[in-house]
């Protein structure tokens, strides 16, 4: 014979459960660690030659997506420059920008998300330049901005979570000026 629970007993399980539900998230997010990754050089609103070499720190056991390494022009679209190694303290990657002179650039550490990274990987490996542009690359959702003052990059791509950024610039003065 089957006996059927006892309200006292239906409310002590779903007392537990609550229980349960309320610890389980802040547990989650304290075991789960922040992730830390940053770039030391160049430093930000610094002049850089066209090609140079970015560096930076990881703290390995707190990146538990893939880390991307990407770029973007003034008003220009991001761009994925490589992959960073996770498994070292320390990383470095060449960067070279092809802008006019005062062009003003952004760097930026993503962690990716599983489609991003997929693209980002096909992106990077493609043999020739594919006619289709990504759907990510395509949106131009910016602030327009009025008079060409000041600057504006595009929002990251779908799926990127920023852990550092860093503004640079070209040396030498803008070819047009609005001043």
């Amino acid at each position: 014979m089957v006996r059927l629970p006892t309200l006292r007993t239906v409310g002590i399980a779903g007392a537990v459960v609550g229980a349960i539900a309320l610890v389980a998230k802040p547990a989650w997010d304290w075991l789960s660690p922040t992730p830390i990754a940053t770039i030391d050089s160049p430093r930000t609103d610094a002049t850089v030659p066209s090609c140079f070499v970015t560096r930076g720190r990881v703290v390995p056991g707190t990146i538990t997506r893939p880390l991307w390494l990407i770029q973007a022009a003034d008003h220009g679209r991001w761009r994925e420059i490589g992959r960073v190694d996770t498994a070292q303290a320390t990383w470095g990657s060449r960067v070279c920008l092809g802008g006019e002179p005062g062009t003003r650039y952004r760097l930026a550490l993503v962690l990716a998300d599983r489609e991003l990274d997929a693209e980002f990987r096909r992106l990077v490996h493609a043999e020739e330049p594919e006619e289709e542009i990504p759907e990510w690359l395509k949106k131009t959702n910016y602030p327009e901005q009025q008079g060409g003052r000041g600057h504006s990059f595009r929002a990251l791509p779908h799926g990127a979570t920023p852990l550092s950024v860093v503004d640079v610039k070209l040396p030498g003065e803008p070819f047009y000026s609005f001043r």
